[in-house]
């Protein structure tokens, strides 16, 4: 859990601030599935209980619903099993909980179907991002372009979790595709122009500290 400046009073009051809202618009099943809510516990104690036997599957979808989580993918195939599905929706509910913002280091909280949503999402865990005027500065110029790869941003929290390594000042992070590389047939992915689009060759990277750094492993 990211660091937050307020008091682990005021994190839990906002807390059930944020839950309470929820259920007052909830309809009953989707009540079912808050109730096992608990923002004290961790992502996966909660997973836990929304994935229980005391939920079923149908509990669940509309509460997904009711968090704007989409649950079929274009082709109506659906996309979630009890137990993902239930991972996605603590996800949500984290999502709007209070956070730290890692461009002003505010505390803030997403405020749910607000008219004004946040420009970026977390590409792991889904937290949204805080509005600030260094974010929209440095994000808002660049969020509507299509790159090629797609815009990648994650939250304070999760780059917290990212491993930094002695030989790099650049931050190692997973990379995930929306695209089985093993599957020959990929006709719907774009095709890139090789004169226009390339990635960065490490073997060639100019890297003089990493570099530095090596020869003291290697030097005898």
């Amino acid at each position: 859990m990211v660091q937050l400046n307020m008091s682990d009073d005021e994190y839990n009051r906002q807390a059930q601030i944020v839950i309470g809202g929820l259920l007052h618009r909830a309809c009953p099943l989707t009540k079912s599935v808050l109730q096992q809510f608990d923002p004290s516990a961790t992502r996966k104690v909660n997973a836990s209980h929304l994935s229980s036997s005391k939920l079923k599957l149908e509990s669940l979808e509309p509460c997904a619903e009711f968090l704007n989580i989409a649950l079929a993918d274009s082709e109506s195939n659906k996309i979630y099993t009890k137990s993902t599905l239930a991972q996605r929706i603590v996800s949500a509910l984290f999502a709007l909980l209070p956070s730290n913002c890692s461009h002003c280091n505010e505390d803030y909280c997403v405020e749910f179907e607000s008219k004004e949503p946040p420009i970026l999402t977390c590409y792991k865990c889904f937290q949204e991002s805080h509005n600030c005027e260094t974010l929209l500065a440095t994000y808002a110029p660049i969020v509507d372009i299509k790159l090629p790869t797609g815009l990648v941003w994650l939250c304070k929290g999760c780059t917290e979790e990212i491993n930094i390594t002695d030989l790099s000042d650049h931050n190692m992070v997973d990379v995930m595709l929306s695209f089985n590389p093993a599957d020959s047939n990929r006709s719907h992915l774009n095709l890139f122009d090789e004169n226009e689009f390339r990635s960065l060759d490490f073997a060639q990277a100019d890297f003089s500290e990493v570099r530095e750094k090596l020869a003291d492993v290697t030097r005898p």
